[in-house]
């Protein structure tokens, strides 16, 4: 999380969109914001680029700017000008308004499991007027059903998931589904996952139900949690036609292309 005027000049230096005026322009905006409302408990409304985004905490909407729009790491190449997209862990919705500046005629299905941030996202959908934006209130797991998602107390905002780990978490009922049963025979040009240590049941469920074969590339945060491989899962889809692609990844972000 950014923290510090110095760290702002810092992330706007490591940036990789060529605008380093404007980015420090825009981080240190709102860094101020920030600062200046510090004490206010409320949500707030806040425009970036060309969107207007609802946020019920700054800080989170200074730290995803800053990992989505600035280091982008869910930058993708399409010979297309509408790909479709499938946003699983999609928060308040920054990488998908990320994925409509790429590409504004492109389909993106959101997958969001938290309620609270669920909310956020539909209204970020709706205030920004984006169109072939579906989004579902649901966590993604190797079963349909009902799951507990563990909320934990010191990081609400960003880290919910249905994998529990030995921290202080609140806990609820939300409605889970299998990523599959959303994929018909439309080919998928990007399938990022950001789902908190579910990524291994996502990806075996698409494996087992062959809806990988419709997937082109994958953008992945690994969360090392119980049960889950790195290796093996990037072995997995590498077996199943898919190569590294070699960036200069995130630490625990995986890019795999076919």
């Amino acid at each position: 999380m950014i923290r510090s005027l110095r760290e702002i000049v810092y992330k706007t230096i490591k940036s990789k969109t060529g605008r380093p005026v404007s980015d420090l322009y825009d981080l240190s905006r709102l860094y101020y914001y920030s600062w200046k409302n510090r004490k206010a408990n409320r949500d707030h409304s806040i425009f970036y680029k060309n969107f207007r985004i609802k946020t019920p905490d700054v800080p989170l909407l200074i730290n995803l700017i800053n990992e989505i729009f600035l280091e982008e790491t869910y930058f993708f190449k399409c010979e297309s000008n509408n790909p479709f997209i499938i946003d699983c862990g999609a928060n308040i919705g920054m990488a998908s308004l990320y994925f409509k500046s790429l590409y504004p005629g492109s389909e993106i299905l959101s997958f969001e499991a938290n309620p609270e941030m669920y909310a956020y996202l539909k209204d970020n959908i709706e205030i920004n007027d984006l169109k072939d934006i579906s989004a579902f209130n649901a966590a993604l797991s190797s079963k349909s059903g009902e799951a507990t998602l563990y909320i934990p107390e010191k990081s609400p905002y960003l880290n919910p998931g249905i994998i529990k780990e030995n921290i202080n978490s609140k806990e609820i009922k939300v409605n889970a589904v299998c990523l599959s049963d959303y994929i018909n025979e439309k080919t998928i040009d990007l399938l990022k996952i950001d789902i908190e240590g579910s990524e291994n049941m996502v990806i075996k469920d698409l494996v087992n139900s062959g809806k990988i074969d419709l997937i082109k590339k994958i953008i992945c945060e690994f969360h090392p949690k119980a049960g889950n491989d790195k290796d093996y899962l990037i072995k997995l889809l590498i077996n199943k036609g898919f190569h590294l692609v070699v960036t200069e990844p995130k630490k625990n972000v995986f890019f795999l292309s076919k």
